[in-house]
């Protein structure tokens, strides 16, 4: 369908506008082939605009869920890391002082 205006621009078409437009829609028996044809562009063009619109919502909620998990991963990874150092210097602490690696006394080693 060939371009009717080099200045319409769909992503600024307010909601009473398109509102105006399904007034418009709702008697397009009485409007001519022209005028239809023109209301079938503008229509089009919006619905692309907002199919768009909620493709680049979807993506960059899916980019934001992903950097969430990841940062959560790697949270998960150091605190796993941290306590699993602990535990060793748990277990040569208990080593050296000849006392079960469970006993209350190595609890403060950090």
């Amino acid at each position: 369908m060939k371009k009717f205006d080099a200045t319409f621009f769909p992503q600024y078409v307010t909601a009473q506008e398109k509102e105006q437009l399904g007034q418009i829609a709702a008697h397009a028996e009485q409007l001519s082939r022209d005028d239809l044809e023109k209301l079938i562009y503008v229509v089009e063009q919006i619905r692309e605009v907002e199919q768009t619109a909620e493709k680049e919502a979807a993506e960059k909620a899916a980019f934001e869920q992903h950097y969430r998990d990841v940062e959560r991963r790697e949270i998960e990874s150091r605190v796993r890391q941290y306590e699993t150092e602990l535990a060793i210097k748990r277990q040569r602490v208990a080593a050296a002082l000849g006392i079960p690696a469970d006993s209350p006394e190595l609890r403060g080693i950090k």
